[in-house]
């Protein structure tokens, strides 16, 4: 199977010449396959090749919520804060009660400065933060940089 579960499949007897499939059209891939494989150069910590891709899934769906954060992460990361803002600002967009989202922009807002809309982002990510186990370390993340934001004030 090819990326995102689809097959591809190519004859193996036409009567055909030798030169006849100069090439396959890629009609399987869509932006879900990009990210994929972005998560696969992720994890084997190819940061250049995982910008790439969370590109090509852009390129294919502006609204892909994953590819937004992640690559704004990623950015943010690479200290390229002004490359980073605006995916952080479409991640939060595309799912405003996202704790997740929340935290990464005002993160990306406190880094540049901006603590009022940093906490105004860290105080909505801590509502929608659900009581599920999976997201009390995202809760003990958004109070701590809560905290640190209104000390610095």
């Amino acid at each position: 199977m090819g990326p995102g579960g689809y097959a591809a499949n190519i004859p193996e007897f036409v009567a055909l010449p030798t030169n006849a499939i100069a090439k396959v059209r890629e009609q399987f891939l869509d932006d879900y396959s990009y990210v994929r494989a972005a998560d696969e150069f992720f994890s084997e910590g190819d940061g250049k090749n995982v910008a790439e891709k969370y590109r090509l899934t852009l390129s294919m769906n502006p609204d892909d919520y994953v590819a937004q954060h992640n690559l704004g992460v990623l950015l943010y990361g690479a200290k390229r804060q002004e490359e980073a803002m605006p995916h952080l600002q479409a991640a939060v967009r595309i799912e405003p009660h996202n704790p997740l989202a929340r935290l990464a922009l005002g993160s990306a807002l406190s880094g540049r400065g901006d603590l009022s809309n940093a906490i105004v982002q860290f105080e909505e990510g801590l509502r929608w933060v659900s009581n599920e186990t999976a997201r009390q370390g995202e809760t003990a993340q958004l109070l701590g940089m809560l905290a640190d934001g209104q000390r610095d004030q």
